[in-house]
């Protein structure tokens, strides 16, 4: 499958924001039941310019490649087992800190289990090798993440993440695209979110999260929201 999109936003014959996508997916299933089952390829090319007036331009380009296999080991586990490739420009007129261009490889696997027809876990472990050139540094984490969920009868769902990381730089800043934020040192995330129906009219929603990002403070944010129709 090959899909392009693009995007213009103009004002007043001043042309504000330009974006295009193009994507090109390769899917392959080779019929069996047990052991290699699937496979596929994805590739991404993205585009970004955009004018803020006063401010200056800002121009972005990314390209990602990613090729996966499934692998089925019985009918209640299955693994993955796949690579992927990043590579990602960005200059700002305006502020010259903000200029990114990395590469990164990151190869992963992934197992999942299925506990119960209500019950699931899943392990996901991803390995990153980082040069960013911007900055002519090296950078490589670690990364683990644990995932449950579990359905309550026919009213509730109840689904945790626990993720562990540890990100070696000799740089202290680290641009928030290359890691989702993490920064150098030991990083870990806790989320929950559980929702449950107590009749047709009412239902409760909880998100939590607690986490800590290199040598930064903790961070907690909860919120907790009733709906009821009558």
């Amino acid at each position: 499958e090959y899909d392009i999109k693009s995007k213009i936003q103009v004002q007043t014959k001043h042309v504000l924001q330009e974006q295009s996508l193009r994507s090109f997916d390769l899917d392959y299933r080779t019929g069996r039941k047990t052991q290699l089952i699937a496979a596929k390829y994805k590739a991404r090319y993205t585009e970004n310019a955009t004018s803020l007036y006063n401010y200056g331009s800002e121009n972005s380009s990314g390209e990602r490649h990613e090729l996966e296999g499934k692998f089925s080991w019985t009918p209640d586990v299955q693994s993955l087992i796949g690579a992927l490739y990043e590579e990602r420009r960005r200059d700002i007129e305006y502020n010259a800190l903000a200029t990114e261009y990395w590469l990164a490889i990151r190869p992963y696997t992934e197992l999942s289990y299925v506990i119960s027809p209500k019950q699931k876990v899943k392990l996901h472990i991803k390995y990153s090798s980082i040069e960013d050139r911007a900055l002519d540094q090296q950078y490589t984490e670690a990364y683990i993440q644990a995932d449950h969920s579990l359905r309550i009868k026919r009213r509730g769902r109840l689904d945790q993440k626990l993720s562990l990381s540890q990100i070696d730089a000799s740089v202290v800043g680290i641009p928030y695209s290359i890691f989702a934020g993490r920064q150098p040192g030991n990083n870990w995330k806790y989320t929950t979110n559980a929702r449950y129906a107590f009749s047709n009219s009412f239902q409760i929603t909880l998100n939590y999260s607690l986490q800590k990002r290199g040598d930064a403070e903790a961070e907690q944010y909860m919120r907790l929201e009733g709906k009821t129709h009558f």
